[in-house]
């Protein structure tokens, strides 16, 4: 009996291959949004931080540089969430995008394998209706066995 084999499964392969990377892909955008947001939150946390310490010492006599160098410190955190926001946006984007493709990926590999699974079906029959054949025309000439 003949031994099935696919004749797409290199491609078959590399789209495993392509889907495998892609999901890698995808694995490390969403450790890089992670990232980010870790960060941002990082940096919301430091302007609480500074603003209730700054509302805590408004009442207290303070000195002049102290109360400046809130003032202009505030707006530069400001700045530098602002620009932490866009980082996140810029990451969870590249994650989406990622995962489309991995998804579109997948689709095609599942496609392949159920054509795959398709011809090996029909293999399968094709050596069934041959070795029935044979057995066939075995018990109608016996002599074939003997030679």
């Amino acid at each position: 009996m003949k031994k099935f084999q696919f004749p797409l499964e290199r491609v078959l392969r590399v789209k495993e291959i392509k889907e495998d990377e892609l999901q890698q892909q995808l694995k490390d955008a969403r450790d890089k949004k992670e990232h980010e947001e870790n960060r941002l939150s990082g940096l919301m946390d430091i302007q609480k931080k500074y603003k209730e310490e700054f509302l805590e010492n408004i009442d207290k006599p303070t000195k002049v540089f102290e109360v400046k160098h809130y003032c202009s410190y505030f707006p530069e955190l400001e700045n530098e969430i602002n620009n932490q926001k866009q980082r996140v946006e810029k990451a969870n984007e590249y994650l989406n995008q990622c995962l489309l493709e991995w998804q579109e990926a997948k689709k095609e590999r599942k496609i392949m394998e159920n054509l795959k699974e398709k011809k090996r079906d029909h293999f399968n029959k094709e050596q069934l209706k041959l070795e029935q054949k044979f057995f066939d025309e075995l018990a109608q000439n016996p002599s074939r066995l003997n030679s």
